[in-house]
C-alpha cells in the first residue's frame, strides 16, 4: 500500500544507482525550506531587481524569475544541509543524468506546439501578430532566456514535483501500475496548486480548462517521470513549454514577460490547449515506448 511507502530510506537500501540518499523527514523539511526561501527571499530577490538600470523587456523578464532564483538556492542550501546529498541522485536513479533523453522529449514537445501554432494561425491569423521591430532586443534578452528560463522550470520541478515524488514513493520510483497513478495523481495536485495565482486563471476563457491543463501537466510530466527512472522526461517537456512561451509564441496577460517572434491577442485558458499538450504527452509516451525507455510496471 501506498502508506507504507512513506517511512524512512537510507542509503544502504535499494537498486545500484537508485536515489536512497535522504529520509522521508528530511525530503519533507526540505520541501518545506525551499518554500520559505522562495517565498521570503524572492521578494527581496525582485526588489533587488526593480532597482537596476536595465531595458524594460530585461527587467520585466528577470523580475519575474527572481523568485525562483530564491528557490533554486534554497535547493542547493537544502541538499547539502538537510537531504546531504547531490541534486543529481534526486533527479534521476540513473548513474548520470540522461541530457540526451531529457533534449529528445524537449524537441518532441516543441515540435507538437509548433503544428497547433500553425494549424491556429491558418485558422485564426487575426489573433496572431508577428513582432520584428524589437529584433535587437530579442537578441540581448536570448541568453538570458536561454539560462534563466530552464533554472526556473528546473527549480519547479525539484520543488513541485521531484521532492514530493520522492518522499510519496519512499526514494525510488515503484514499478506498480497503481502506485505508479496514484502518485502521479497526488503529484498533478502539487504541480497544479501554486499555480492557481498564474494570471492565466484570472484571464482565462475557461477555468476547469486552465486547471485541467495544470493537472494533466503535473500528472503526465510524473507518470513518464516514474516510467523512466529519472525527472529527464518532465524537466526536458517543462523547459521546452516555458521556452516557446519565451522566444517563440506568447500571449496576453502572460505569467512570462518575454519578447517572442509571434503574440497571441486570442482567448487563453481554452480546451484547445489541453487538446494541444494531450496530443504532446501521447507523442513523447509513444516516443519512450518505441524506444525501449518504459519500465514495465506490475499489476
Amino acid at each position: 500500500m501506498l502508506g507504507k511507502n512513506l517511512g524512512n530510506f537510507s542509503k544502504n537500501e535499494g537498486p545500484i544507482g537508485s536515489s536512497y540518499a535522504f529520509s522521508a523527514i528530511e525530503g519533507s523539511l526540505s520541501f518545506v525550506l525551499v518554500v520559505i526561501f522562495w517565498l521570503n527571499l524572492g521578494p527581496v530577490f525582485v526588489r533587488f531587481i526593480s532597482n537596476l538600470r536595465l531595458f524594460q523587456p530585461l527587467k520585466e523578464y528577470l523580475g519575474a524569475n527572481a523568485p525562483f532564483f530564491a528557490m533554486a538556492l534554497g535547493l542547493v542550501v537544502s541538499a547539502r544541509l538537510l537531504m546531504k546529498t547531490k541534486l543529481k541522485t534526486i533527479a534521476t536513479d540513473k548513474q548520470r543524468f540522461d541530457f540526451p533523453l531529457a533534449l529528445l522529449c524537449a524537441a518532441l514537445y516543441t515540435s507538437v506546439c509548433i503544428i497547433f501554432l500553425l494549424a491556429s494561425i491558418m485558422a485564426k491569423p487575426g489573433d496572431y501578430r508577428f513582432i520584428v521591430q524589437d529584433f535587437p532586443q530579442k537578441l540581448l534578452l536570448l541568453p538570458f532566456v536561454l539560462f534563466i528560463t530552464p533554472l526556473q522550470t528546473t527549480s519547479e520541478e525539484f520543488l513541485l514535483r521531484c521532492l514530493p515524488v520522492r518522499v510519496f514513493s519512499r526514494g525510488t520510483f515503484s514499478r506498480n501500475r497503481k502506485q505508479i497513478l496514484i502518485i502521479s495523481g497526488l503529484s498533478a495536485l502539487f504541480f497544479c496548486l501554486p499555480h492557481l495565482s498564474n494570471q492565466e486563471l484570472s484571464f482565462g476563457s475557461n477555468t476547469v480548462a486552465v486547471l485541467s491543463y495544470y493537472l494533466l501537466f503535473g500528472f503526465a510530466g510524473t507518470y513518464l517521470s516514474m516510467r523512466t527512472g529519472g525527472f529527464e522526461v518532465s524537466m526536458g517537456i517543462h523547459a521546452a513549454n516555458n521556452l516557446f512561451i519565451a522566444l517563440i509564441c506568447n500571449y496576453e496577460h502572460s505569467s512570462l514577460p518575454s519578447l517572442p517572434l509571434v503574440r497571441s491577442s486570442g482567448p487563453i485558458g481554452t480546451w484547445f490547449e489541453v487538446v494541444q499538450l494531450a496530443v504532446a504527452m501521447a507523442c513523447i509516451f509513444l516516443f519512450l515506448k518505441w524506444k525501449g525507455k518504459l519500465t514495465k510496471t506490475d499489476r
